[in-house]
């Protein structure tokens, strides 16, 4: 490309804005298209991130450094060159630089060898390579300065905001024509499973006293309240697992932190999914996410993630740039948190929740699954101001600090009252509260220092497995009432498929909650889960706590509790009753036959991965 005489300020300008930026587009391409080879939108972003990036700085520099000096061709040619060179040179060198030590040296130079170093020095003819081509486009925008700005200025934005962000909620296709056994399914009472997330019950109205949660109270007003309710496990996937199949953790095998629900294990959504009725989810913890298989069923699962950082969609959340300005933003600019960078708020659970049950009511029975974050971590002071903590950032506060903790988590459960009171107001106001099956309850609980350490995962004492329970029968059959006898979160399922008339599988540990109290009834839970590996059984006050391993946290192998004297279980009597030990024992060998069912595990993306690291899933 040769012009005559001297170069106009508007070529220059051109040329070091497009030169640059559709350099890094092309960059961001080729790392776009490494990170997520099915991605489109991943492709755009990238791209559009990185010629914006480009488009800025070459347009900062020739605007600064392009009016001195010569402006003839062999001059213009030199300057372009150096525009180009070093952010170029230093993409190249430092993404490319960081992708082999991140992917192919599994970030140790001990897993380089001979065959990484190679991969590394083969960065430099590829350099070369790209200066050229990048040469060539900067020469390309020089010669058609009005077309490359306003290429540049447009299509690069809206590639970007067209890109970025989260994919929206699934749209809800209501069934139509629904038949089952010659009878149609609309008939049946709606269900509502309301699951809010690390809930103590020891810290809600309806279980403790000088505890308010007036819409919990409220609630349980019109409920039947179950005081010995336990999970199946003291971490989200495996028990939500457990209340979707009615499965021990062990007869699922979603038990870590890769593992996924087999697909030849029903859920009580498949199942209603067969039997004709619509069914819905809205979640947010990332234990829940697609990837994990647990939206099996579900007519419409909607997983509201937390803010990428940038906006970036799907695996372009590992862009060099993406990254980097992670590390800056959460080392060098932490600002206020906010609730939406770990998950999304009760607020937006609530909204997609209206949505969806804007369309169900009224349209026949319908079973709907709505997974609140509050109050897990980060606790965050209420009224919100900014402060809060979280595992990932503190995984093990001194035990001196367990009142402050205990306090903003208290002040995160009376922020999930509130948020659970605008649902029951959208029930009411629907119509729908009245005939509904609605099921209220947690996944697990919280620890604070009760037994030495903080948040949940690890053991299975009171504070994590004893979790709220109260249904709300149709027509408020039993409400107001309090049953005692020890249930289990495995009875969910065999209760909602009685209540909707339908089969239930074989080998459940379960039983509906509309049935008699069983006086004698054994419940279990299990952990399998940073190192820990325990089985706990509880037959009437009596509970016994099996360690498999030896305990990372230090627990004794056997632990046996009388609970009706010793709530929070600081007296082990293993040594002194031996008696009720040894047959609690045998009761922990008994069980159904499919009971150690190996883990099928999914392949993780990064973005996942950040998720659960940022909620103290993963160091």
């Amino acid at each position: 490309m040769k012009w005559q005489g001297s170069i106009s300020p508007g070529r220059i300008l051109a040329g070091g804005t497009g030169g640059v930026g559709w350099s890094l587009a092309l960059l961001g391409l080729l790392e776009a298209l490494y990170h997520a080879p099915g991605q489109p939108a991943a492709w755009l972003y990238g791209a559009c991130l990185y010629g914006l990036a480009g488009a800025g700085y070459g347009f900062l520099y020739a605007l600064l450094f392009g009016g001195s000096g010569r402006r003839d061709q062999h001059a213009f040619e030199i300057f372009l060159s150096r525009t180009i060179r070093w952010p170029v040179l230093l993409l190249v060198l430092g993404a490319g630089g960081f992708l082999v030590w991140r992917d192919a040296w599994g970030e140790s130079l001990s897993g380089a060898g001979w065959l990484g170093w190679l991969t590394l020095l083969a960065l430099l003819p590829g350099c070369w390579l790209l200066l050229v081509i990048c040469k060539r486009l900067a020469l390309a925008s020089a010669a058609r300065p009005l077309g490359a700005m306003i290429v540049l200025g447009l299509a690069l934005p809206a590639g970007f905001w067209g890109s970025a962000g989260q994919v929206g909620p699934p749209a809800l296709v209501l069934k139509e024509n629904r038949e089952v056994g010659g009878e149609t399914a609309k008939q049946g009472s709606p269900v509502i499973l309301v699951v809010a997330d690390a809930l103590r019950a020891d810290q809600t109205g309806p279980y403790a006293t000088g505890v308010s949660t007036p819409n919990l109270e409220d609630f349980a007003r019109h409920a039947v309240v179950f005081e010995n309710a336990w999970s199946a496990a003291s971490w989200t996937r495996p028990s939500v697992t457990s209340i979707l199949t009615g499965l021990l953790p062990r007869q699922h095998g979603t038990v870590h932190k890769a593992s996924r629900l087999p697909g030849d294990i029903p859920t009580v959504a498949s199942l209603l999914d067969k039997a004709g009725w619509n069914t819905a989810a809205v979640v947010t913890n990332v234990n829940l996410a697609p990837v994990f298989g647990l939206g099996r069923g579900f007519s419409a699962y909607a997983y509201l993630g937390p803010e990428a950082f940038l906006g970036a969609p799907g695996a372009a959340s590992r862009l060099f740039l993406v990254e980097l300005w992670r590390l800056v933003r959460l080392r060098f600019l932490p600002g206020q948190r906010r609730p939406e960078r770990y998950y999304a708020p009760g607020e937006k659970i609530n909204l997609q929740a209206g949505r969806y049950l804007e369309q169900l009511a009224g349209d026949g029975p319908f079973f709907l699954y709505l997974h609140y974050m509050e109050p897990h971590d980060p606790y965050f002071a209420h009224p919100y101001d900014g402060r809060a903590v979280a595992r990932v950032e503190t995984p093990h506060p001194p035990v001196e600090r367990a009142e402050q903790l205990l306090d903003l988590y208290r002040q995160e459960v009376s922020h999930w009252d509130e948020i659970f009171g605008q649902l029951l107001e959208q029930l009411r106001r629907l119509g729908v509260f009245d005939s509904a099956l609605i099921i209220v309850t947690a996944d697990h609980g919280e620890e604070f220092a009760d037994h030495g350490g903080f948040w949940h995962g690890t053991t299975l004492y009171q504070e994590l497995v004893r979790v709220p329970l109260m249904v709300h029968f149709p027509g408020g059959s039993g409400a107001g009432t309090r049953r005692a006898d020890n249930v289990s979160l495995l009875d969910l399922l065999p209760t909602i498929m009685a209540q909707a008339g339908g089969q239930v599988p074989e080998n459940l540990f379960g039983y509906p909650l509309q049935a008699a109290p069983r006086p004698d009834r054994v419940i279990r839970a299990e952990e399998d889960h940073q190192g820990a590996r325990l089985v706990a059984l509880r037959r009437g006050s009596w509970k016994i706590i099996h360690s498999l391993v030896e305990d990372p946290r230090g627990q004794p192998e056997w632990q046996l509790f009388a609970l009706d004297g010793d709530p929070s279980e600081k007296d082990n009597l293993a040594e002194q009753r031996t008696g009720v030990l040894e047959e609690l024992k045998k009761l922990l060998e008994q069980g159904p036959a499919a009971l150690n069912r190996g883990t099928e595990d999914v392949e993780i993306d990064h973005q996942t991965e950040e998720q659960l690291r940022s909620l103290g899933y993963t160091q």
